[in-house]
């Protein structure tokens, strides 16, 4: 978990980045401040900006390296499958949803 958050403050070049990305990405009055964010990496991310830094981090890091706890991978996969159903879209899901993995993933919708 904690790599995960050193790996999504790097992605945005810092914490002072990636907390006006999520702050912007939530429309926040009150914006996070970089020292929040990088309390993140000690005390885990709270589970509430686990979508939206996924979101602003184009889905490089994704909740549940996050929150595991709160996201189980398999619910990830299940959720994949239930977003797009399966006749429109021509999809090669891996079993193993880690980095590397990710990256070689492909869904296309299929058009009618």
């Amino acid at each position: 978990m904690s790599e995960a958050i050193r790996k999504a403050i790097h992605m945005a070049g810092g914490a002072p980045n990636l907390a006006r990305l999520v702050s912007d990405e939530l429309d926040m009055e009150k914006p996070l401040t970089p020292m929040a964010v990088r309390q993140w990496v000690s005390r885990g991310v709270p589970g509430e900006y686990c979508i939206p830094l996924e979101r602003v981090l184009k889905r490089e890091i994704l909740r549940h390296e996050l929150r595991p706890d709160l996201y189980p991978p398999e619910e990830y996969e299940l959720l994949l499958k239930v977003a797009v159903p399966s006749a429109e879209r021509d999809c090669s899901l891996p079993t193993d949803l880690s980095a590397g993995n990710r990256k070689n993933h492909t869904c296309t919708e299929v058009q009618h």
